[in-house]
C-alpha cells in the first residue's frame, strides 16, 4: 500500500514524508530498476537485432516510460523527505554529484523528522 500511494502522490512536492515511506520506496526503486534492465538485457541479443525488430524498441520504450514515472515519484518523495527534516527540496540536487553528493544525500535521508526530534 505505500508503494501505491507513492505514485499517487508522485506530483506532489509539497508536505512531508516518513523515513519509513523514502527507504521502502528506494529498495523498491532498486528492485524495479535491475529488474528493468535484466529484462531489457534479456529480449536484446544484439543491436543489429534491436533495429530489425520494431517490437522490441516498443518494449524498450514502455519500459523507459515506467522508469521515467517511478523516477518523478522518488523525486516528489525525496523532496517531500527534506521537507520533513527541515531542508529545502532544493538539496535534492546534491544527489546529483557523483558520490561527493549522494552519500551526504543518504545520510540527510536517514535523519529524524522535526517531529520526532
Amino acid at each position: 500500500m505505500l508503494i501505491i500511494n507513492e505514485y499517487k502522490n508522485a506530483f506532489n512536492f509539497s508536505g512531508v514524508s516518513t523515513r519509513r515511506q523514502f527507504w521502502t520506496f528506494l529498495v523498491y526503486h532498486i528492485i524495479l530498476s535491475a529488474g528493468l534492465v535484466s529484462y531489457g538485457m534479456s529480449i536484446i541479443p544484439s543491436f543489429e537485432a534491436l533495429m530489425d525488430n520494431p517490437s522490441l524498441i516498443e518494449r524498450l520504450n514502455l519500459m523507459m516510460l515506467v522508469f521515467m514515472a517511478h523516477c518523478v515519484a522518488l523525486t516528489s518523495l525525496s523532496i517531500r523527505r527534506l521537507n520533513d527534516i527541515g531542508f529545502n527540496g532544493l538539496w535534492f540536487l546534491l544527489a546529483f554529484i557523483p558520490v561527493i553528493g549522494t552519500i551526504p544525500f543518504l545520510i540527510l535521508m536517514a535523519r529524524k523528522s522535526q517531529r520526532e526530534q
